[in-house]
C-alpha cells in the first residue's frame, strides 16, 4: 500500500485505513510506538502488560486500556478521581482471563459490561 504524506500544522501525518486499524486493534486512545531501523519507519502499538504505572497517578480521571496484554489490573484505589476504565479487547493466552484487583476502589462505582 503506497501512502502519501500530508500536512498537519508544521508536522507531516499519514492516515492509516481502518482494515489496518482493526486488524491490529488500534483506535484513537491507543499509543503507538515510532522508531526507525535506519532505512525504513516501524509503527507499532504500545502493549502494556503491567498496571503498575497507574498507581504512580493519583489524579487519573479515565483509564483507557483496551487492545493490550494486561491480565491482572490493580493499583486503581490510589486513583480517587478514576471515573471510567477501558479494558476491551484484552490480547490474553488462551483460557486466561482479566482479573481486577479493586480492594477499597470505587465504592459506589458502575459497571457496565457491553457484552452482557
Amino acid at each position: 500500500m503506497i501512502k502519501k504524506l500530508s500536512r498537519h500544522g508544521n508536522s507531516l501525518a499519514i492516515l492509516i485505513d481502518k482494515p489496518i486499524l482493526d486488524l491490529l486493534n488500534i483506535n484513537e486512545h491507543t499509543h503507538i510506538n515510532i522508531k526507525t531501523d535506519g532505512t525504513n519507519i516501524i509503527i507499532e502499538p504500545v502493549k502494556v502488560e503491567s498496571s503498575s504505572i497507574i498507581s504512580d497517578n493519583p489524579k487519573l480521571q479515565k483509564l483507557y486500556l483496551g487492545g493490550n496484554q494486561i491480565q491482572v489490573l490493580e493499583g486503581l484505589d490510589k486513583c480517587i478521581h478514576l471515573t471510567e476504565v477501558y479494558v476491551e479487547n484484552q490480547r490474553l493466552p488462551e483460557g486466561e482471563k482479566l482479573v481486577f484487583v479493586l480492594n477499597s476502589l470505587l465504592k459506589d462505582c458502575g459497571y457496565s459490561n457491553p457484552n452482557s
